[in-house]
């Protein structure tokens, strides 16, 4: 009996709080104004739809970011990390005449370093140079001469020949142990006994399809600023972006160096008995800075290039072999992509921490609906005891 009491009252209350709500509703009707929603506090519709619905209503707001959009942003971000490293490593590998040194030194614990020294033309010949080489023989600390190398030339232009075919190339001369320093691919033939007769002659592939249609001219004569020359290799020169845009496709013959011919470049791989060894007896022989190619594409080195990028004005620079060109080029482009690499990486992490303060957030917002609820589940059975 006292059950069905309470039970009654229950309703008597409810209905004078309906009655409340609606009585506005009827007196604007019959005056003709406006009819207008009473507000609640856990939503804005005109009656209470319970928690649940209002943050139903709250997630699909237009104001609200979604929450996949958040989650892809962080992915692609990564995604774009991953690509620029491999573009970093395919740049760096397609720089195969930058390790030279490491080749030479091969399975010896004495490590190498090839260095290098540009000059304008004229300031230097090749006498000079093999002088030079001697000069750098001699200083060695150590009585037992280690192996090493050196490789000397310039650069110039002739009109080749063969038959009825006529090119117009670049002529490179060279010492006879540039293709012992660089190790070129080949595509026919070998550069094994070049310089050994005076008239042997090494064409890339450019040349060769310019003056024979083809790689296949092992042996075969042609004639070169009136004197005649035998082919005995055909190379390959190195692929990639920055090594095509260096070397081009200019038809190229290397030919021996003669005694009084100018000097341009001077390479040499010297043992590194201690850190800048090689470099700093390249410079105490010559007096001219040297640029030192072995490990000149680590992070550490880049970062002294834009260091000196800012601090040094630009001055004239003399001509430089494709392979040193490409090098230089490859050094910019790594600067621009390790650049761009920390913005990615800078991004990647505020997403990140920006997923962390939306999962706190959503975390808080979901205890303080548990608590909403509790209170509304707490008043509702105070309200069914009375």
């Amino acid at each position: 009996m006292e059950q069905k009491q309470a039970v009654a009252a229950h309703s008597v209350r409810h209905g004078k709080h309906q009655a409340m709500i609606d009585a506005p509703r009827s007196v604007g009707a019959a005056i003709g104004r406006p009819q207008k929603a009473v507000a609640f506090p856990f939503c804005h519709s005109e009656r209470p739809k319970g928690i649940a619905a209002c943050r139903s209503e709250e997630s699909v707001s237009p104001s609200t970011p979604r929450k996949p959009l958040r989650l892809l942003i962080p992915l692609l971000l990564a995604l774009l990390l991953l690509l620029s490293c491999r573009s970093i490593q395919r740049l760096t590998a397609a720089q195969t005449m930058q390790y030279e040194a490491e080749r030479w030194q091969g399975p010896s614990e004495q490590s190498y370093s090839q260095v290098s020294v540009f000059w304008n033309e004229g300031e230097i010949n090749a006498s000079q140079a093999e002088a030079l080489t001697n000069e750098l023989r001699s200083s060695f600390p150590t009585e037992k001469i280690p192996p090493f190398v050196t490789a000397y030339g310039a650069k110039s232009s002739g009109l080749a020949t063969y038959a009825h075919r006529r090119a117009e190339a670049e002529l490179w001369s060279v010492s006879k142990d540039f293709f012992t320093l660089h190790a070129f691919s080949m595509a026919e033939g070998g550069p094994g006994t070049f310089a050994r007769t005076g008239s042997e002659a090494v064409l890339n592939e450019a040349a060769a399809f310019a003056l024979f249609g083809s790689n296949d001219c092992i042996g075969e004569a042609f004639q070169m600023n009136g004197l005649g020359w035998r082919v005995i290799a055909v190379i390959k020169e190195p692929a990639g972006a920055a090594n095509e845009a260096a070397f081009g496709a200019a038809p190229r013959i290397f030919l021996p160096i003669a005694d009084d011919a100018s000097v341009t470049f001077y390479e040499t791989i010297l043992p590194e008995y201690y850190a800048g060894y090689a470099a700093q007896s390249l410079q105490n022989a010559t007096g001219q800075s040297v640029t030192s190619s072995t490990g000149r594409f680590r992070l550490s080195r880049l970062w002294e290039l834009v260091k000196d990028f800012f601090r040094t004005p630009p001055g004239e620079t003399p001509p430089l072999p494709p392979w040193e060109q490409a090098a230089r080029l490859a050094e910019r482009k790594l600067c621009l992509q390790w650049g761009s690499i920390l913005i990615l990486a800078i991004c990647f992490l505020l997403q990140v921490l920006s997923l962390r303060l939306l999962c706190v957030k959503t975390i808080a917002r979901a205890m303080i609906i548990l608590q909403q609820r509790e209170k509304h589940i707490r008043r509702r059975h105070v309200s069914v005891e009375e």
